[in-house]
């Protein structure tokens, strides 16, 4: 038997430097809003956010950019 192969394509899943990663856990232990709200902003749910914060979670490249995105327009510098 053939191995299924997806049903589209898939790239390797690509982490942050660990330099990228201090950065996002430094920026979410002192964030002051509401993780709910940011989660809904990143696109993700709370917990991921609070995983990612006690570094249970290991951050994706793809959301460091969708976290930092989020951080941008909350500190108002336009992306």
């Amino acid at each position: 038997e053939e191995p299924l192969k997806p049903t589209k394509p898939v790239e390797p899943r690509v982490f942050t430097t660990e330099a990228q990663a201090l950065e996002i856990v430094i920026w979410l232990k002192n964030f002051n809003g509401l993780y709910k709200d940011l989660a809904k902003m990143v696109g993700c749910t709370s917990s991921m956010l609070i995983h990612i914060k006690t570094r249970r979670s290991k951050c994706t490249l793809a959301m460091y950019n969708k976290i930092m995105k989020a951080r941008k327009k909350l500190e108002g510098v336009k992306v």
